[in-house]
């Protein structure tokens, strides 16, 4: 059955989703479904303007231009000017390919509460090329996730990165051959016990600092590290006090 270009009600046809879902043998169930995803999910044509023939509730919401109903609509008008081109180049190449894209921490633009400018947001997005009987792309599957939050997270820990590795070429520099106390909190401690075991960025969430705890690094030149010890606690036991 050929999905429509605009459905009156997309969340409760069923017939809406039919490329995807009727092989499934329930596709009143997955609807459900997919409109209870907390994910954005929205099927696109194949088509030069991009329709919109199902989006789920998440997506509706998330709309950087909340235009409703989004459905009948082309893709592009739920995006702002300056994004556009990015969105239909994405898709384009998913059409063209006939393969999957993802897309991590991407930037685009939503409105700022109280601002007549844009705020800059960050999305992950994965579409997905849904087959019609001839083997054309007939569909674009795509389920999309807002990760502003998580994408300043990360960038503030970039710039945190930055500013405890300059701290530490500026000791090694000005203390050759010296013993060095530093006092610092838990992340900067994190951060250079990371650059000395050359860990990725992940394993600081595996490392456990004590309150006070000691960790001692042998620097070298050419800035290779040597951890000698991580979270050493002894001093604050009784006898080490004593």
């Amino acid at each position: 059955m050929p999905v429509p270009s605009a459905a009156p009600d997309p969340l409760r046809i069923a017939s809406a989703l039919s490329p995807v879902l009727f092989a499934l043998g329930d596709p009143d169930l997955l609807v459900e479904v997919l409109n209870a995803n907390p994910a954005g999910v929205v099927l696109v044509e194949a088509s030069h303007d991009l329709t919109v023939v199902y989006c789920n509730d998440a997506f509706q919401r998330w709309a950087p231009v909340r235009r409703r109903p989004a459905v009948g609509r082309p893709l592009l008008d739920l995006f702002a000017w300056s994004d556009r081109s990015a969105v239909r180049a994405a898709y384009r190449e998913v059409i063209t390919t006939g393969g999957p894209l993802r897309w991590r921490a991407v930037p685009y633009h939503r409105p700022a509460v109280g601002s007549a400018d844009p705020a800059l947001a960050h999305w992950d997005a994965s579409h997905f090329p849904v087959h019609g009987p001839a083997g054309r792309v007939t569909h674009v599957l795509s389920f999309t996730v807002d990760v502003t939050t998580h994408a300043a997270a990360r960038a503030r820990m970039r710039d945190a990165q930055q500013r405890v590795l300059a701290a530490l070429e500026s000791l090694v520099a000005g203390h050759p051959a010296a013993t060095v106390l530093v006092v610092s909190h838990v992340t900067p401690m994190k951060i250079l016990l990371q650059h000395a075991l050359l860990a990725p960025p992940m394993a600081m969430r595996r490392m456990l600092l004590d309150v006070a705890c000691l960790c001692e690094i042998d620097w070298y030149a050419g800035g290779v590290g040597l951890v000698r010890s991580l979270n050493d606690t002894a001093h604050l036991s009784p006898a080490g006090m004593g």
